[in-house]
Formats: structure tokens, sequence, C-alpha cells
């Protein structure tokens, strides 16, 4: 496991995964904001990924395994009708 320490550094993402290619990994997955850069290394590299957010088969045709797609179109569509038929309310945040 590498933590890179940040949710979006597109080289620290690419230097992270080349690490994992060079060390004979055989599965990498990402958990961060610009997966391309880590989809698209382990690709270049030769080795399998798993993505997240959304579907990057594309991006690595050969060693795409899959990904967790995430829809909240439904979720913030119900939510905003619930809002204007006044069945719910927003509570602000307290910190």
């Amino acid at each position: 496991m590498v933590f890179k320490g940040d949710w979006s550094l597109p080289v620290k993402e690419a230097e992270a995964a080349n690490s994992m290619v060079n060390r004979d990994v055989d599965v990498l997955t990402c958990y961060f904001d610009s997966p391309k850069v880590g989809i698209d290394t382990t690709e270049k590299g030769g080795i399998c990924c798993t993505g997240y957010h959304a579907n990057q088969a594309q991006l690595a045709p050969k060693g795409y395994l899959t990904g967790t797609e995430l829809d909240w179109s439904k979720i913030y569509t119900d939510y905003a009708l619930m809002l204007k038929a006044g069945k719910t309310k927003i509570i602000p945040a307290r910190l």
C-alpha cells in the first residue's frame, strides 16, 4: 500500500503506481480523485487494475478488471423533490 497524502496529486499518483509496477504486483487499485493516472500507468506497465468512481475500462482495455461506479443522480433528485415538498429540511453543519 502506498499513501500519497492527498486526494489529487497526479505526479505522486504516477510515482506510486510506477513503484508498484516495479515491485511486480499483479493488480493495482486506486482510491483518489484522478484515477486516470493510475489506470494509465498500470496499463503501460502491463499489470491489471481496478477503478473507482466510474467505469475506466476504456483507459486500460487489456488490464481493467472491475471498479465501483457511483451514481448519485437518483438520491439527489429524490432529496431535491423532498425539499421542494417540505418533507425534509437542510440542517446546517455545526463545527
